[in-house]
């Protein structure tokens, strides 16, 4: 143990020795549990960190999971108007043809019209007596 720097300061061995051993004892325990302390400390720091890294990448993994997801229903979503486009164009040439043989059966009422007043002009000539 250290000298004493003034004869009135008491120093350990003075003491008895369990009394000594006692106070190494509880010096020497509290630095061990000091030293487990920021062991502890350190690990628990680590393992937060390792968590907060695993979050973070988990976070970064949802948002592209967000992204592709969001690039899959904008691809659908065009997809779907192709379709409605491709229906609408399909039902206006319905509406087209339909149109077309109303006018072709219109044509053909008129022609049957025509043939029939000719027809008629030739059966009247037929029966004047010239």
């Amino acid at each position: 143990l250290r000298r004493r720097a003034n004869k009135n300061t008491p120093t350990l061995s003075h003491l008895p020795t369990h009394t000594q051993t006692f106070f190494f004892t509880f010096i020497s325990l509290t630095h061990l549990l000091s030293l487990r302390h920021n062991f502890l400390t350190q690990q628990w720091a680590h393992t937060i960190e390792v968590a907060e890294a695993e979050a973070t990448d988990q976070h970064s993994e949802a948002a592209v999971a967000v992204v592709a997801v969001a690039t899959e229903v904008e691809a659908a979503e065009e997809e779907a108007a192709e379709v409605v486009e491709a229906t609408e164009a399909v039902a206006a040439t319905e509406v087209v043809e339909e149109a077309v043989l109303e006018d072709a059966e219109a044509v053909e009422a008129e022609e049957d019209v025509a043939v029939a007043e000719v027809v008629a002009v030739e059966a009247h000539l037929v029966a004047k007596p010239w």
